[in-house]
């Protein structure tokens, strides 16, 4: 075999930095795109796209890779947010945890003071019970002397009324015993010189008697027959002389 030498021509890579379309690249220059490597393969290589396969080869292709690397971050972020969200999901469960433990307390404080209530209705009841009682024997006692009849009645008229008199004039009644209430009819039975109401008041209409029967209400057996007299108006004398008030002539 004949030994000798051999021109190799470039055998080193040059970097010519990011691809330029104007530019001019020889033999084993190489450029850079945005994501990927290509090596010229020719001299004179000038105005040819970097995809033109007959002038440039492509050493490293980072398209995968970078399309890679998205979804990795696409997918770090979307694990970062879901972290993010059990955090958040954390702090509300162990809020609403705290909520319900303090709920739960608000419940027993409420359960307890409840009870307390509770017993202080029983023991309002017991004494409202105990009151009823006291206020119905009450009642009957008041009831009793209510309903209670008389066994004797007073009764007092005056002597007689003087037409003048301005002092109003009563039929009077007294029951024995005296806790019973004084109900009585005062029915005129004859005579008009006089009337009287409900009460017993007269009232004079002129001279003359009238008659009345006093009757109690609860006891009618106990009637009395009463006269009033109704008489013209007197001159007191005092010594034979008439009596003078104020000046004025007395009469009664």
């Amino acid at each position: 075999m004949a030994e000798g030498n051999k021109i190799l021509g470039k055998v080193a890579f040059v970097d010519k930095g990011a691809y330029n379309a104007g530019a001019r690249y020889d033999l084993f220059n190489f450029v850079t795109t945005e994501d990927s490597c290509y090596l010229s393969l020719k001299d004179g290589n000038t105005g040819h796209p970097v995809t033109d396969t007959a002038w440039w080869k492509c050493i490293a292709n980072g398209k995968s890779a970078t399309e890679a690397a998205k979804k990795a971050l696409a997918e770090a972020t979307r694990a970062g947010n879901a972290a993010d969200n059990l955090y958040g999901a954390a702090q509300s469960a162990n809020e609403a945890a705290t909520r319900a433990g303090n709920a739960a307390n608000d419940a027993d404080t409420a359960k307890t003071e409840a009870h307390q209530a509770a017993g202080r209705a029983d023991v309002i009841t017991s004494e409202a019970s105990r009151k009823i009682v006291e206020m119905d024997a009450l009642s009957k006692a008041v009831a009793g002397y209510i309903n209670a009849a008389p066994v004797r009645m007073l009764v007092s008229v005056p002597v007689s009324i003087s037409t003048k008199n301005k002092v109003r004039q009563k039929i009077g009644i007294t029951f024995f015993p005296s806790y019973c209430l004084k109900n009585a009819l005062y029915q005129k039975i004859s005579g008009s010189s006089a009337d009287a109401d409900p009460s017993g008041n007269l009232t004079v209409n002129g001279t003359g008697k009238s008659s009345f029967h006093v009757i109690p209400t609860q006891n009618t057996e106990l009637w009395q027959k009463v006269d009033v007299t109704v008489r013209p108006p007197l001159i007191r004398l005092s010594n034979g002389k008439m009596r003078l008030n104020g000046g004025k002539i007395r009469i009664v």
